[in-house]
């Protein structure tokens, strides 16, 4: 069961960080202008939004990110190594049209490992996990528009799923699921 989670919380992580790097920004009622692809961002003054989702726990996810960094894209749980991680123990690349980072999303994906591992049986066989942790962007990761990129974002993960009846416990797999990610931070780059 732990190991079937994994993959939707770093799906989740994935697309939450593709949404905040993609589309425009929007503040309070007025379209931001976007800023050139050779901008640098100044932390301080310009949070970065991050959306992200999946309809499964699978390794990969959609992501916008707005505010700060105007992006999108997609992102793909890897390990240290760079290789694909369905079991989503460390770390989230973002390829975003403009370049990419990668965040460590081990301490969120602890969180939700555990969290599901404390699932009980209920009536609807429906479970609900939500975890937020800081999500920091892994030094040296950025490439392109993103190259230099520092910073952390504060993400909250949330999974929904439905589960076959007699089979409540999350420990099979569930008939559907849908992951969401969202957060802000702030990066500099």
């Amino acid at each position: 069961m732990a190991a079937n989670r994994r993959p939707a919380a770093v799906a989740v992580i994935a697309l939450a960080m593709l949404a905040m790097v993609g589309g425009c920004g929007w503040d309070a009622g007025r379209a931001a202008q976007p800023a050139p692809a050779s901008a640098s961002v100044d932390a301080p003054a310009n949070p970065v939004y991050f959306a992200g989702y999946a309809a499964d726990d699978g390794a990969a996810s959609t992501v916008v990110l707005t505010g700060g960094i105007g992006d999108y894209g997609t992102g793909l749980t890897v390990g240290a190594d760079g290789k694909t991680d369905p079991e989503h123990r460390g770390q989230l690349r973002l390829t975003l049209k403009q370049g990419s980072f990668q965040l460590d999303t081990a301490a969120l994906d602890g969180k939700v490992v555990t969290a599901f591992g404390h699932l009980a049986s209920n009536a609807t066989c429906s479970a609900k996990v939500e975890e937020s942790a800081a999500v920091p962007v892994v030094a040296g990761s950025g490439t392109g528009a993103y190259r230099g990129i520092t910073g952390t974002f504060d993400l909250t993960i949330t999974i929904l799923e439905d589960f076959p009846a007699g089979r409540c416990d999350a420990t099979a797999p569930p008939l559907a699921e849908a992951v969401f990610i969202t957060g802000s931070g702030r990066v500099g780059y």
